[in-house]
């Protein structure tokens, strides 16, 4: 892919090279992540959360 963005979540902590047109990760992911009750040292189950951003949030928090 040589059309890329650079893009910042969670106040720019997180940054995702993503393709410029086409599917792309946005707040969803966000609010997603947050959404997941999970605490320090639980364990989660991530069966195919779109490109991933949700996950890399949740691991971020």
């Amino acid at each position: 892919m040589s059309d890329t963005r650079e893009d910042g979540f969670l106040g720019g902590r997180l940054r995702i090279r993503q393709p410029a047109r086409g599917y792309r990760s946005g707040a969803d992911a966000v609010m997603l992540a947050a959404a997941c009750p999970a605490a320090p040292g639980q364990r989660v189950l991530e069966l195919g959360c779109g490109a991933g951003v949700a996950s890399l949030c949740l691991g971020w928090r």
